[in-house]
């Protein structure tokens, strides 16, 4: 069974737009070698960021978000859970990943890798450890699991 992985939104932003670690990172989850796991809450952050910042218009911003959904897991963020991170908007990512049983974050965001490893409880989970993973660190741990 693959690997579940949520990618923060700075994770997709890289692997969208630019070539490198993110980006293979997110060619491994469209070809299925891992799982990605995301929720409304990061792909509406995407979107948003893409048009915001990077100059997307909408169409495109919703393409975007449309081919992450359509190779991951969407699962609903119904309850926040007991985290503490420095930016309350990662808690988010911290629930999709505990919502969406995944095994790791992948991030590279200081606030969200400070936290691992992750030990979560939300009432329809079990309490979990989810490993917190900069995409090279990611990218280290397939050999093995593959």
């Amino acid at each position: 069974m693959p690997l579940r992985a949520v990618f923060d939104t700075n994770a997709l932003l890289s692997g969208l737009l630019y070539r490198g670690r993110p980006h293979l990172c997110l060619r491994m989850a469209s070809e299925g070698l891992v799982r990605s796991v995301t929720c409304e809450y990061i792909l509406a952050e995407l979107r948003e960021k893409l048009i915001e910042r990077f100059g997307f218009d909408t169409a495109h911003a919703d393409a975007a978000a449309t081919m992450i959904r359509h190779f991951s897991d969407c699962v609903a963020v119904s309850e926040p859970v007991a985290a503490t991170c420095r930016d309350p908007g990662d808690n988010h990512v911290i629930a999709c990943a505990a919502q969406g049983q995944a095994d790791l974050i992948v991030t590279g965001d200081k606030d969200i890798l400070v936290l691992s490893p992750l030990r979560v409880q939300a009432a329809v989970v079990q309490t979990r450890v989810i490993e917190v993973v900069t995409p090279a660190q990611f990218l280290a741990l397939l050999p093995g699991r593959l």
